[in-house]
């Protein structure tokens, strides 16, 4: 997967193809299990084969912002396969992306798979991961490592299990502390709205043991204002922070 034709006729080689259609085959599973991850829920739980986004926001909100950009990475290639190759129209179920991609895979003579495979595999890995985390396991925020060399940001999602004060980033090693990694996650989430129980848990996490009784009290007493019983992460740290200065 270079780039370059290989036997004249092909930028990638047979194995590489056969390699994207079996992942393809298992896109509808793997986001079915990932929905079900976002949801706080066990494998076979919950899940469904739209693209569009559940209205009900997620409680681990650490597996769908990491999940976001591998998502991304899938419609769009299944998009580009369903118009560019296939001649159809765009993908709207995680089915529809399965099949455009393992359409794609028959077309080996298309520069664009050089570009597509890699990614397309890399998205379905690092979604493999997130869904197998394990359920005990706590989001504390993405890796910032500046990888050098035009690679960037590490951007790995780290996960801990409760208590723990050290992580090690999975991908390039680096050891982080985990609670000021989760106070700089949480004001990235600052706008996100979470529920008064899914925002006692993220307070308490993030050092603010909090109950979703005392969230009510804050609205009800006038510190806090919600949109349709949710509320902003920023506005939640906020309050908790001048309580606990109090």
């Amino acid at each position: 997967m270079t780039g370059e034709p290989l036997r004249g006729d092909r930028y990638v080689s047979a194995a590489a193809c056969q390699r994207l259609d079996e992942a393809a085959q298992g896109v509808v599973v793997l986001m079915g299990a990932l929905d079900a991850a976002k949801a706080g829920l066990r494998r076979g739980q919950g899940g469904g084969t739209s693209v569009t986004p559940c209205s009900r926001p997620p409680v681990r909100l650490g597996v769908v912002q990491a999940a976001s950009a591998h998502e991304r990475t899938l419609l769009k290639w299944a998009k580009w396969a369903a118009h560019d190759l296939l001649g159809i129209t765009t993908p709207q179920t995680w089915t529809d992306v399965s099949w455009a991609l393992r359409g794609a895979s028959a077309h080996p003579g298309r520069p664009e798979l050089a570009a597509l495979i890699p990614e397309v595999l890399a998205a379905i890995r690092a979604i493999t991961a997130l869904v197998d985390v394990p359920e005990d396991a706590r989001f504390y925020g993405r890796c910032l490592t500046d990888l050098g060399d035009d690679r960037g940001v590490c951007d790995q999602p780290i996960y801990a299990p409760p208590g723990s004060s050290w992580a090690r980033c999975p991908a390039c090693d680096t050891q982080w502390e985990l609670q000021p990694l989760l106070a700089s996650h949480l004001e990235a989430a600052a706008d996100w709205l979470v529920t008064p129980d899914e925002g006692a848990r993220l307070l308490t996490q993030a050092g603010y043991p909090t109950r979703a009784a005392t969230i009510r009290l804050w609205k009800h007493r006038g510190h806090l204002t919600d949109t349709g019983g949710r509320y902003h992460v920023g506005d939640l740290l906020a309050a908790a922070s001048r309580r606990q200065a109090a």
